[in-house]
């Protein structure tokens, strides 16, 4: 037994005899909800204790207080053994009425013998409590005086009254932020953590409401001593008037483009306080952040991270979005997030609600909690950020233009940014809630029972950096990961923003050379480019940030819009739109790399990122439209840039027949027309077709018949995005008519033991039914669909029945293609049906539909003119969306289509391409 394994239990040994001498009112002073009534006589073992402690303190402490102490230790005991209590709970439930947790000594022992790996967490549980209620209150009389003289014009601070512990999460030894509540009402936030940086960041706020900023930034005080300190604190005020909701949003763009420049991060909902017209982030200790080592320099991916980095997508203030679970629609909690009921990111368990004596509401399996402090209200309305985008839009500029105007004083020995160089800021090595998920697993009673298991589970960690680049260096933080969550802490990692080196929580050194550069030699280049900041494009990102999370467009009222009497240069058009896919590219040895909403359909999530080698909303789908241009236009630059685009895509088809492959979040392996092996495939055979270069067409099928289309029949989903169907379409498409049969007898095969087709669908696309009908497949005693298909009535819809129908149901088809194409407005509606007018009028042979589509791309080209953007209906700027189902790609595609409609061919039915006169025909079977 380790020498804190023996404190820890000698300390449980002291709790369990103070609990076994207790009194029957001292045990029932703690009796309350089932887990805290089950620990009374532990708690009123550490209340003695605690007793003890406040004699020998230096600060008056209120009944109240003491009583809040207490149950911040109860809270902690319980989150240590709350998934044994569950077993035991849900066994006394099985039993029948009258049943309940046993709260005697001699039950408590049995469970620790049960259960060794409990006795030594409680045991250091009460420690750390101990160690970390003596520090706060050691802490709070040493610093009154000083507390009074920078709080409250010299009046100190009368006896402590209630303390609102862990209002974050535990760190170092049982540390975390408490509220403090005195007796006259005052209150303060202790963090017991180094601060100065926060200061720094404040005084740089001071400065430049002296500077010229058109509305001043809320300047808090803290207090900063030796290893923590105190912060004023912000309550949640409504704003007085309307106008004050729309200056809240101003101030938020000048704080969104300030933080950009410090390079900040961790700027959530939790982070952000909404005091009347003032956004207040109450957390600031992870500006200057560092970054990882690359292991990729030099590459177009490398570039375009390096450009994200430095944007506003990585605060977390505008957005930041967050997959729950596979089937379950995305959170975002963003600091200007709308208010909402929002899911926590852990699963719900109601056992544990039961426990804790709390009836929180649950849907999808997680728990929902609404929270508010950190949006501006008005006369009980909450004010919504896209609702203010321009105010938002307009104090990014503003601030801008402040930096740029004041770069000297910012550079100045006197700048409050000088000294940042040494000052420790955080750094979070995962994210907060992954170290949650791996506490739960830890809390297992199985892992609990055996030392070993639990030693097992934590090693698993150091196991992940074996076999990879850095693995020392990621092996260093996990062995201080490893402390930290035997603890049953969220690891606390620093950095100097002036050094490359990882820290600990007390700033002893773990590793150098950890990080790529420093985030000071950042700073100080980010300050001599103001002149040169591309601020347009960064103003875009503002957008997309936004709209990647959960915010709902606003567009402005409109003239409506009618068809131009002459007809558009068409081929003009699209190549406007490939030069904006060229401008906004990022070049490399590898290729081309572009930044954009990233779709993930699992999860219902838009991320902006740079982008992946996918069709749906990746360099695939760029490459292959690029690939269509250089065909009508024959223009070099866009051939070179198709097939830089194409790139990646070929890369990773290289790893393909051997593994490992990409995982889909539902553990299927992506092997789909859109996501995955298939798209990659499907994006060489359109580009070679376009191009009329034979080597691709014959690189693709030289590739897929590499595939081990049976093992991926197996480890495939049957949806046409990510699954097997998809890739059996696409093998037709290729004319890999060897693998296709193989894995068409595969799938066969699968659906006559029962597999199901799952849920995933995108709209606009066939679902997973149609999918499996498109391949001539069909489930055991279900006819083969024909001219129908499932879901709602979106293009998806008539292009599934387009494509199934065998001309007998050709009135039914139109009838739904043109009910659809009805609905269409200015916008993402309107080029949505203008392919779905292309496509059906070549398929169905139907000139009037090629009439509506000619209408349709009249309308999309006024409205480009008159508002300057392709899709005003939508929150994101138009570069950021290069989809090939709705984004600038469809649309480059679209215009092509109304160029050349003879040639237009969709690419939502992974058809064959139009061969062209150097292309191969399909190989032998």
């Amino acid at each position: 037994m380790s020498r804190h394994g023996e404190a820890s239990r000698r300390a449980l040994e002291t709790l369990l005899r103070g609990a076994a001498r207790a009194s029957d009112p001292a045990l029932a002073a703690w009796e309350g909800p089932p887990g805290q009534s089950a620990m009374a006589g532990l708690l009123a073992a550490a209340d003695v204790e605690l007793g003890r402690d406040l004699a020998r303190a230096r600060v008056r402490v209120l009944p109240s207080a003491r009583r809040d102490l207490v149950l911040l230790l109860s809270r902690r005991l319980l989150r240590a053994c709350l998934k044994v209590l569950a077993l035991e709970w849900r066994s006394q439930e099985a039993l029948g009425p009258g049943g309940g947790l046993d709260p005697e000594v001699n039950a408590w022992r049995e469970r620790f013998s049960a259960y060794p790996v409990l006795a030594e967490r409680m045991g250091g549980t009460f420690l750390r409590w101990r160690a970390h209620v003596r520090e706060l209150l050691s802490r709070l009389s040493a610093d009154r005086e000083a507390l009074g003289r920078a709080m409250w014009e010299g009046r100190a601070p009368g006896a402590l009254a209630h303390v609102d512990g862990d209002a974050g999460d535990l760190h170092a030894g049982g540390r975390a932020v408490a509220v403090l509540r005195f007796e006259d009402g005052r209150r303060v936030v202790y963090k017991p953590k180094d601060l100065r940086v926060t200061r720094a960041v404040l005084d740089l706020y001071a400065l430049l409401n002296d500077a010229g900023l058109p509305l001043g930034l809320h300047v808090h005080t803290v207090l900063c001593r030796r290893g923590h300190a105190w912060e004023e604190y912000v309550d949640a005020v409504p704003c007085g008037t309307a106008a004050g909701v729309e200056r809240f949003y101003l101030r938020a763009g000048m704080l969104a483009r300030l933080m950009q420049l410090l390079e900040a991060q961790d700027l959530w909902l939790d982070n952000l306080v909404a005091h009347g017209e003032h956004p207040v982030l109450v957390d600031l200790e992870m500006v200057l952040q560092p970054r990882l080592a690359s292991l990729a320099s030099g590459t177009a991916r490398q570039a375009a991270e390096d450009f994200l980095s430095e944007s506003v997508a990585p605060l977390g203030l505008l957005a930041a979005p967050f997959g729950l679970a596979p089937g379950v629609p995305a959170e975002d909690l963003g600091a200007l997030t709308p208010v909402r009921a929002f899911l926590l990111p852990l699963p719900f368990e109601p056992v544990r609600d039961a426990l804790e004596g709390r009836r929180r509401p649950c849907r999808d399996g997680y728990a929902v909690e609404t929270h508010a402090r950190h949006v501006p209200s008005f006369d009980g309305r909450p004010g919504r950020a896209a609702e203010h985008l321009e105010a938002l839009r307009e104090g990014y500029q503003a601030m801008h233009a402040t930096l740029r105007a004041n770069r000297a004083r910012l550079e100045a020995s006197t700048s409050p940014l000088r000294g940042l160089a040494r000052l420790p800021v955080r750094y979070v090595h995962r994210d907060t809630w992954t170290y949650h998920r791996i506490l739960e697993v830890l809390s297992e009673p199985r892992v609990l029972a055996s030392a070993k298991l639990h030693e097992e589970e934590l090693g698993s960690l150091l196991l992940a950096g074996e076999g990879r680049p850095r693995a020392r260096a990621l092996k260093a933080a996990a062995r201080e990961e490893l402390e930290a969550l035997r603890a049953l802490e969220i690891p606390y990692f620093t950095c100097h923003p002036g050094d490359d080196a990882l820290l600990g929580p007390g700033g002893q050194p773990i590793r150098t050379r950890f990080f790529e550069g420093t985030a000071m030699e950042r700073l100080r280049e980010r300050l001599r480019a103001l002149d040169t900041f591309p601020l347009a494009r960064h103003d875009a990102l503002l957008r997309s940030t936004l709209a990647s999370g959960h915010h709902t467009a606003v567009p402005p009222t409109r003239p409506p819009l009618r068809p131009g009497r002459s007809i558009p240069d068409w081929l003009t058009e699209a190549i406007s739109v490939g030069d904006v896919l060229l401008r906004e590219s990022f070049a490399g040895e590898d290729g081309l790399a572009w930044l954009g909403l990233r779709h993930e359909p699992h999860y219902k999530l838009r991320q902006l990122d740079v982008l992946g080698p996918d069709l749906l909303s990746g360099t695939a789908g760029v490459a292959i439209a690029l690939a269509e241009l250089a065909a009508a236009s024959r223009l070099p630059r866009f051939r070179d840039a198709a097939l830089a685009a194409l790139e990646p895509a070929r890369a990773t088809l290289g790893q393909d027949h051997e593994g490992p492959w990409t995982r889909a979040p539902d553990g299927t392996v992506e092997v789909g027309a859109f996501r995955g092996i298939g798209a990659r495939l499907y994006a060489l055979h359109r580009c070679a077709a376009a191009l009329g270069l034979a080597e691709l067409a014959r690189e693709a099928r030289a590739r897929a018949r590499t595939l081990p289309v049976e093992r991926l029949a197996e480890l495939a989903s049957l949806d046409l995005v990510t699954g097997a169907p998809g890739l059996l379409l696409v093998l037709r498409a290729c004319g890999a008519t060897g693998p296709a049969r193989r894995l068409a007898r595969a799938l066969e095969q699968r659906l006559q033991r029962g597999a199901t087709p799952v849920s995933l669908h995108v709209p606009g696309l066939p679902d997973a039914a149609s999918a499996l009908a498109l391949c001539g497949l069909r489930l055991p005693d279900a006819p083969l669909a024909r001219g129908h298909t499932t879901g709602s009535e979106t293009s998806g819809t008539p292009l599934s029945r387009i494509a199934l129908g065998d001309g007998t149901a050709r009135a039914a088809v139109l009838t739904g293609a043109r009910r659809v194409l009805r609905r269409a407005e200015v916008g993402s509606t309107c080029l949505e049906s203008l392919e779905l007018a292309l496509t059906a009028g070549r398929e169905l042979r139907e000139p009037a539909l090629f009439q509506e589509a000619l209408r349709l791309g009249q309308l999309l080209v006024a409205g480009h003119r008159l508002h300057g953007r392709w899709f005003p209906d939508r929150l994101e700027a138009d570069e950021h969306d290069l989809s090939v189902l709705g984004g600038l790609c469809a649309l480059l595609r679209a215009l092509l289509g109304l160029h050349q409609p003879e040639a237009w061919t969709s690419l939502r039915l992974v058809r064959p391409a139009v061969e062209t006169s150097g292309h191969e025909g399909p190989e032998a079977g």
